[in-house]
């Protein structure tokens, strides 16, 4: 449809959304550990590679280029926090859980960019049923767990 190629931007720009609020969450370390210069040179780093990256993108993929290269901006920055963060305070962001959400989030951008959700909205529908029930399971559990807890008053 007409539509297409903005609908076709939507799963870079919400890849760049995720990558700058991990970037931010990385960035808390540096507050923690008083060395903030460092958010300002991670950002700084992260808007080279945006501007690059788009430059290069837009001549290849077009307005898509761009939305890719904000997403590689952003996760450049992040992952540039994360790696300096790592060394001031030693902590992990990976665990098998969110593996698993980037698998079957990256899953839903590529059934949505090669125009299977717009030939076949049942593969979508499916897909992002099951993908919502692996990422509601685990809260569902932490929610049981926490009705266990005894009140105060009961305690």
């Amino acid at each position: 449809t007409e539509y297409f190629e903005s609908y076709a931007l939507v799963p870079c720009f919400i890849s760049y959304g995720i990558a700058t609020v991990l970037s931010t969450v990385a960035a808390c370390v540096f507050q923690t550990a008083q060395k903030t210069k460092y958010i300002a040179i991670t950002s700084l780093v992260g808007a080279a590679v945006t501007a690059l990256a788009s430059c290069l993108g837009i001549q290849v993929l077009g307005c898509q280029g761009v939305a890719l290269g904000l997403f590689i901006g952003a996760f450049a920055m992040f992952l540039g926090r994360y790696l300096i963060g790592r060394k001031i305070i030693p902590y992990s962001l990976v665990s098998a859980k969110s593996v698993l959400f980037l698998l079957c989030y990256f899953g839903s951008c590529l059934i949505m960019t090669t125009g299977v959700a717009a030939d076949n909205r049942v593969i979508l529908a499916i897909w992002l049923c099951a993908s919502i029930v692996i990422f509601l399971l685990p809260t569902l559990r932490s929610i049981s767990a926490l009705r266990r807890i005894p009140d105060s008053k009961d305690v």
